[in-house]
């Protein structure tokens, strides 16, 4: 499977997990349950790994399943050096073992690092919108921008947005989206 691919059965898998982390409709549960598993077999999951989490239904196992689907580095996993002509590397294979220590949804220093990231990505988002030149006027404007909600820097994972949300210092918009709670 292309890494692409993957990359983007992954980041479907995220989205996933935030709509179920917020969802109380036990059928769109369902359904979200449902898609999550074939993007999770798209990811190159285990079958009874994706068994598991559709039987338990536990949304936080399949954000830390998400998070060490995001850890992995590719460049450890493939045995082909990069570069060489006409072999393609390998798909990684998922082990139960993450690549990098987890990041601790609870500490202090996590949390207000991932806040000035959040606030750095929502002014670079809101200042790129601003500057954009419209179709019909090529003269920028000079309106504010529209944005208030983003999704947050991947660097993090889901656990860390779903804290600061719990503390009240980011409004979940939905579909992965937060905002700012002071705004």
């Amino acid at each position: 499977m292309a890494s692409h691919q993957q990359d983007a059965a992954i980041q479907q898998i995220a989205e996933i997990a935030s709509d179920l982390f917020i969802c109380d409709d036990p059928k769109q549960t369902g359904k979200l349950w449902k898609r999550a598993g074939k993007a999770l077999a798209r990811a190159g999951v285990e079958q009874e790994t994706i068994e598991k989490l559709k039987a338990d239904q536990d949304s936080r196992a399949l954000n830390r399943l998400v998070d060490e689907l995001t850890a992995i580095d590719r460049r450890k996993v493939s045995a082909v050096p990069p570069g060489t002509p006409g072999v393609l590397p390998a798909a990684p294979v998922i082990s139960s073992e993450p690549a990098e220590p987890p990041i601790d949804p609870t500490d202090k220093e996590v949390l207000k690092k991932a806040m000035k990231a959040f606030r750095k990505r929502l002014k670079l988002t809101r200042l790129d919108e601003e500057s954009s030149i419209n179709a019909r006027n090529p003269l920028s404007g000079g309106k504010g921008s529209g944005i208030v909600a983003i999704t947050p820097p991947n660097q993090y994972p889901i656990a860390v947005w779903e804290a600061l949300a719990e503390q009240g210092k980011l409004k979940r918009s939905g579909k992965g989206f937060y905002a700012l709670a002071e705004e």
